[in-house]
């Protein structure tokens, strides 16, 4: 299937879609010398200052060239810092027949930096929690300011039972 019969059957504008392959194919490296050889990883925000794609459209586009092998995509994962943050590491592109490269190194550099493959069921709960604590610490400052409600204080007990069920397990951390 051609790259523009995809863009039409998936209601994606064929331009764009076309530019984004190029632009993918155009930063890997073909020098057998090179570690990364048939390798890159433009972040997203490389690619939406060079080509204005939006990260959602990034996305969508990734799994749609993957659904069809025209390129593998994989995120490294994240890497939790000394203080307790969380840092996003790379994404890795290939064209799709050098998948098994791409694999290769992908784990190599996890295993060598550390990182955690974060699985789309532990990044959303992380959002979860990452929106349920911002409530939570709006609605504290209202209890210390005195500018509380009776029902906020409700939500906020609700909402400190919902947080405390869903904090960091081991299992998470492994993932």
């Amino acid at each position: 299937m051609t790259s523009i019969q995809i863009a039409n059957k998936h209601k994606l504008d064929v331009y764009t879609l076309i530019n984004y392959i190029l632009y993918i194919y155009s930063f890997i490296d073909n020098n057998e010398q090179d570690e990364d050889y048939k390798l890159c990883y433009p972040s997203f925000q490389k690619i939406n200052d060079d080509i204005s794609i939006s990260e959602p459209t990034i996305v969508k586009y990734n799994n749609v060239l993957q659904e069809y092998n025209i390129i593998r995509c994989d995120y490294a994962g994240y890497k939790e810092t000394a203080k307790g943050q969380i840092r996003n590491t790379k994404m890795f592109y290939c064209r799709y027949m050098d998948k098994e490269l791409l694999i290769k190194r992908v784990n190599t550099y996890r295993d060598k930096e550390g990182i955690i493959k974060q699985s789309k069921l532990s990044k959303n709960k992380s959002n979860t929690r990452r929106s349920l604590k911002q409530i939570i610490n709006n609605l504290t400052d209202k209890v210390k300011n005195n500018t509380i409600v009776e029902i906020e204080e409700i939500r906020l007990k609700l909402l400190q039972e919902e947080y405390k069920k869903l904090e960091y397990t081991e299992e998470d951390k492994q993932e």
